[in-house]
């Protein structure tokens, strides 16, 4: 299966766990997004894409929860 394919079986997976992780499907969206941009820019050898999109996407959420930090701070 190519990662294209395999990548949109992962999709609403993806999408839910980030949704759950920010609580915004719309962030979440943008998140799957981001991992997706960085899937297709890599020419890693990716032994377990699930796995990868996994650690991808919640590190990308963590950052964007990260980033609302100081923006809740400063209230």
């Amino acid at each position: 299966m190519d990662r294209t394919r395999e990548f949109d079986v992962e999709r609403p997976r993806l999408t839910r766990m980030a949704a759950g992780i920010l609580h915004d499907h719309g962030e979440a969206e943008d998140i799957v997004q981001q991992a997706w941009l960085r899937l297709n820019s890599t020419d890693a050898d990716i032994d377990n894409l699930p796995a990868w999109l996994t650690t991808v996407t919640s590190r990308l959420c963590l950052d964007r929860l990260r980033a609302r930090i100081p923006a809740a701070a400063e209230m």
